[in-house]
């Protein structure tokens, strides 16, 4: 029975390698921390004291984050269409997390027929679209069309090659966009932004493949 004590809690140490949520982590940390205690105090005849005292500083001071994350998802409030792309987007980075996001970029509004990136030409900003429709153009065809919650510029962004495709909006178009070196800086210093970012990107990438996928399929079954 003691040992499957201590079985248990290194189990939940390596369960909180594979956590990314920070108080999840903490969370988790904290059942590990008292189940070596349990472990410490029954598993020799005499109790592992030192082993005991350490892990009550750790559970103080895990105790203590906990609190402090707690009170910040509390003081932290997102409106509007901060809330709204944190919610479709960015849900798994802590809130902190994102307001440094949003800090690097602005709002930006777009009339219709505006050029938001021109194919073979470097884009130095990556936009995200918010609200609006673009058409996307590739060698002055029309290839397929993107709206709300899309990136404009991400390969370019990730690669630092020209842009592969013309970008036009069809409507006024509200974004969200970041200068491309601005950004670079801050995910390179917070790797949480830049795991987040880099998860973002693929499932982004992976929507536009399958939906231009599908309006190939729909035209050759057009014809």
């Amino acid at each position: 029975m003691i040992n499957i004590l201590g079985h248990f809690a290194n189990i939940l140490y390596a369960l909180g390698f594979l956590i990314k949520d920070l108080l999840g982590l903490r969370l988790v940390m904290t059942f590990a921390i008292t189940m070596e205690i349990l472990y410490s105090f029954y598993v020799a005849e005499n109790p592992l004291w030192t082993n005991i005292i350490w892990c009550f500083v750790y559970l103080a001071v895990n105790g203590w984050q906990i609190i402090f994350l707690l009170l910040e998802k509390r003081t932290i409030t997102l409106q509007g269409d901060e809330k709204k792309i944190y919610d479709k987007i960015f849900s798994n980075l802590p809130v902190k997390e994102f307001i440094k996001l949003l800090n690097a970029g602005r709002f930006s509004e777009y009339p219709e027929n505006t050029v938001l990136a021109t194919e073979n030409e470097m884009i130095d900003r990556l936009i995200l679209l918010i609200n609006g429709n673009c058409e996307i153009n590739v060698l002055s065809k029309k290839i397929a069309d993107i709206s709300d919650y899309t990136f404009i510029g991400e390969m370019g962004f990730l690669t630092n090659d020209p842009a592969s495709a013309t970008v036009k909006t069809e409507s006024y178009c509200r974004c969200f966009e970041w200068d491309k070196t601005a950004l670079h800086n801050l995910m390179n210093g917070d790797s949480a932004i830049n795991v987040n970012m880099q998860a973002v990107f693929a499932s982004d990438i992976i929507t536009k493949l399958k939906k231009q996928n599908r309006e190939v399929l729909v035209k050759m079954c057009s014809i």
